[in-house]
């Protein structure tokens, strides 16, 4: 899975400017899901969990993060949604450990397609 075709999807529904807080923690329960999922089934390297998700500042068009934190890091970008509308996917992840990440956003944007 790939995150330019990620983004392209999410752009092609033009969500960004609508989403709300459901919409965000809908994402955050994906997200979780399938960290846990990929531990357990040992399709990454290091346990994962999501931070606690800062809602107070959700609004449409607003800088939003989702943190995660892992075994030896503690807040780390999941997703950020950019108020200029890009976003961001685990910039710090490389290989097995991003997966749970982009696959929880797939799941997620199935929701909206």
């Amino acid at each position: 899975m790939l995150v330019n075709e990620l983004r392209e999807r999410f752009s092609s529904l033009n969500m960004r400017e609508k989403m709300r807080l459901s919409d965000f923690l809908l994402l955050v329960a994906y997200l979780q899901n399938c960290l846990e999922e990929s531990f357990n089934k040992k399709e990454c390297t290091i346990k994962m969990e999501v931070n606690p998700f800062r809602y107070r500042n959700v609004k449409p068009g607003k800088y939003v993060e989702i943190t995660i934190r892992g075994s030896y890091f503690k807040s780390r970008e999941g997703f950020s949604f950019y108020a200029d509308g890009s976003i961001g996917f685990c910039g710090w992840a490389s290989g097995v450990n991003e997966t749970p990440i982009l696959r929880a956003f797939d799941r997620w944007l199935k929701n909206y397609e």
